[in-house]
Formats: C-alpha cells, sequence, structure tokens
C-alpha cells in the first residue's frame, strides 16, 4: 500500500514539475520588442510644498499621558 502511495506521488510530482518547466519555457520564450527605461525617483528625500521635511513614523509619539505611569 506505500509502495503504491510512493508511485502516486512521484507522478505527481512529475507531471507538476512538467507543468512548471513548461509554462517557464512559453514565458521566456515570448519576445518583448520594447524595453521599459524610466528614472528611478528617490522617496526618501521628497520634502512637502510647505518646506518642511517629512517626519518619521517611528518619531510620532503615540502613548497616551494619562496611562502608562
Amino acid at each position: 500500500m506505500q509502495r503504491k502511495y510512493t508511485i502516486y506521488f512521484f507522478l505527481c510530482y512529475t507531471i507538476l514539475t512538467l507543468i512548471v518547466v513548461a509554462s517557464v519555457c512559453v514565458e521566456t520564450g515570448e519576445v518583448d520588442q520594447e524595453v521599459a527605461i524610466r528614472h528611478i525617483e528617490n522617496p526618501v528625500g521628497k520634502t512637502e510644498k510647505s518646506g518642511k521635511m517629512s517626519t518619521d513614523s517611528t518619531s510620532i509619539n503615540l502613548k497616551n499621558e494619562n496611562n502608562g505611569k
């Protein structure tokens, strides 16, 4: 019985492997004529329109002053 389950498991594994390999071959076989080249924007150094630097979320004190003493 265990040998039968092992053979079924191996067959299912082989079928799934073949499906994945075929999928990869189909996707890599497609030729894309256009390559998108864009400027990479840096989100860290952005400032708001008012001129203030954006504050880090870790610098905000979320503690309730009435609790935690």
